[in-house]
């Protein structure tokens, strides 16, 4: 679990509490709590007032004043994004979009190639492409510009036209250039500085200067969440995923460096993720 940037270690001995124990200290509970009313206020806003909320919504939250030609992201910021990322990163990004796109051809191969005949029944699957597909990349806390080529290269291999991705802007007004970098290797070249709820207001109601599309796929904070929930009437989108919560299972026989790594890569989703290991050997824990 993370609070405040660090990591609250709990640890519970299965011989001394039970599950019932354990599970009322561990579980998450921020989403009980959470009341949508803002969320409900922030994509009505977004609906009637378009940019102006935008603009105005960037500044209460990620505390950046943008004008509304600054929403976009400029063929000079992609640009300049490379000069800010190392040959290792970009190297990273190359492999992984590699490895995305080689699974996703399968996928897609199969899907196309799927046909079943039988007492004079002829049963076959067309995948047709939708026309836009919007993308939203967490840029606040933590960056993921592994979630943007996750979310661009599955549309990309289907023949998705239109692929647009927003993501929250830093304070110097400008999306990290990690994010900009993977997203300009998978050819996209519609980029917006908009992060939260508003975010996904945009992408399904639209304003002047982002057109709104077919579906709204990507992660996001509890905001994100809830928001795509409530567009879910208008426009498709891909689930709602809420915060993270991860058990793994080991005996002395796992390799604790892929626990560890497994671990870490869920808690550092978000403040509310929660993260749990369940042994039977105490050096792994020791």
């Amino acid at each position: 679990m993370k609070k405040s940037n660090r990591v609250i270690n709990k640890r519970f001995n299965l011989n001394t509490n039970n599950i019932e124990t354990i599970y009322q200290n561990t579980r998450n509970t921020s989403t009980n709590k959470f009341n949508n009313k803002k969320i409900i206020n922030i994509l009505n806003n977004v609906k009637t007032n378009g940019d102006k909320a935008l603009i105005e919504y960037e500044y209460k939250f990620d505390k950046v004043k943008l004008r509304k030609s600054e929403l976009i992201v400029t063929p000079e910021e992609i640009s300049e994004a490379y000069d800010s990322v190392t040959e290792s990163q970009i190297k990273s990004i190359k492999f992984l979009k590699q490895r995305i796109k080689k699974v996703e051809n399968a996928l897609f191969k199969n899907l196309s190639n799927f046909k079943f005949k039988e007492n004079g029944v002829d049963i076959s699957l067309r995948v047709n492409p939708l026309d836009s597909v919007g993308c939203y990349v967490p840029g606040g806390k933590a960056i993921y510009p592994s979630s943007l080529i996750m979310c661009a290269i599955p549309a990309i291999v289907a023949g998705v036209k239109r692929i647009v991705v927003c993501s929250p802007p830093l304070p110097d007004k400008k999306i990290n250039p990690l994010i900009l970098v993977a997203g300009d290797m998978c050819c996209i070249s519609e980029f917006y500085k908009v992060g939260g709820a508003q975010a996904i207001g945009a992408l399904a109601y639209g304003t002047k200067t982002i057109k709104p599309v077919q579906k709204i796929v990507g992660p996001g904070s509890i905001f994100v969440s809830e928001a795509k929930k409530l567009v879910s009437n208008v426009v498709s989108i891909d689930m709602p995923a809420g915060p993270t919560e991860l058990i793994v299972l080991s005996d002395n026989t796992e390799n604790i460096d892929f626990i560890a790594s497994d671990m870490i890569s869920q808690a550092e989703h978000g403040y509310d993720s929660v993260c749990g290991l369940i042994t039977t050997s105490k050096n792994t824990i020791w």
